[in-house]
């Protein structure tokens, strides 16, 4: 298996051994997608072949727990605590020119299941089917996007319709806004030659429940002090992310 060096990321992977595990973890898995497009076919291969009970799954999900607590995974804020984002792996030739990126969301709500301590309980808040919208984006090449639920309830919205521990797969020029409803959920995706694109004219939604790039870096500034996380943000709440854009 490849070193660490090899690996472009947003993420101490020589501090954090487990990140190299999870970049290892991935990269049978994308040998295998190197001539697939993403689109429903491949959500449909993927939900039948890589569903949650599978045992690439199951490591996967054990990681991605394993990156939380370690606060490595996700941990670069876009909307304070609620809406996260960090490049585990840029494009390269051992994941095939694929990049790793992982972002964590909360909906606010919790189900009665729930034991996860984060961020407390917002159940008496936001009831399961709130929905929170994150940032406005293309897929030039598409991207596909394994869903990890950590609430019960949580679900990410895919392209034709809502998906709890799974998969999705939005095909080549396809655009959205990430949304999450019944909990919290961490996205790990992988974008075919890291095309991905944030529009500076893009919509934004209204409301409270989604992300808003004018409040986003008061949130964030207070956030990275909280957690002791280094690096520097733009006035738009993105990571300036040398060399990895």
């Amino acid at each position: 298996m490849p070193s660490s060096s090899k690996f472009a990321s947003e993420v101490d992977i020589e501090a954090h051994p487990t990140a190299l595990k999870l970049i290892e973890h991935c990269i049978p898995l994308l040998e295998e997608l190197l001539d697939h497009t993403p689109g429903p076919a491949l959500e449909a291969f993927l939900n039948t072949n890589y569903s949650e009970d599978t045992k690439f799954y199951h490591g996967l999900r054990e990681l991605i727990l394993a990156g939380l607590a370690e606060k490595w995974l996700a941990s670069v804020a876009l909307d304070g605590a609620r809406y996260r984002r960090s490049r585990l792996c840029a494009p390269c030739e051992a994941t095939r020119y694929f990049s790793i990126t992982a972002v964590y969301m909360d909906s606010g709500y919790r189900p009665a299941t729930s034991d996860h301590p984060e961020e407390g309980n917002r159940d008496d808040v936001f009831d399961e089917k709130t929905e929170y919208s994150g940032q406005f984006h293309a897929h030039p090449y598409g991207e596909i996007n394994a869903v990890i639920a950590l609430d019960s309830t949580a679900e990410l919205k895919g392209m034709s319709s809502w998906q709890g521990p799974g998969w999705t797969s939005p095909e080549p020029g396809s655009k959205h806004f990430p949304e999450v409803r019944g909990g919290r959920c961490i996205a790990l995706f992988f974008l075919p030659a890291g095309r991905i694109a944030y529009p500076a004219d893009a919509p934004e939604k209204d409301g409270p429940n989604a992300y808003h790039k004018a409040t986003a870096w008061s949130h964030n500034a207070t956030l990275r002090e909280m957690m002791g996380l280094t690096g520097t943000e733009s006035s738009d709440g993105q990571q300036e992310r040398a060399g990895l854009n």
